[in-house]
């Protein structure tokens, strides 16, 4: 159990999440999840597109060679 507890710290810790108790305070200050996740299901697949564009890109750069 304590293995299991140091481990979460240690993620929690490399993942930057805040406290518990800031968290519990700033509460109020948070943006909302279903707010998240309505902006992106309006936004589609387009808010992806440029992302897709860059990695295909890179991965034809890396194809040539041009990174060697």
């Amino acid at each position: 159990m304590v293995r299991r507890l140091e481990t979460l710290y240690a993620i929690g810790l490399l993942l930057e999440i805040p406290e518990q108790s800031f968290l519990s305070t700033n509460y109020g200050k948070a943006y909302p999840v279903w707010l998240i996740q309505e902006k992106l299901e309006t936004q589609g697949s387009s808010l992806y597109a440029s992302i897709s564009h860059l990695i295909w890109t890179l991965q034809n750069l890396d194809n040539s060679n041009c990174f060697s």
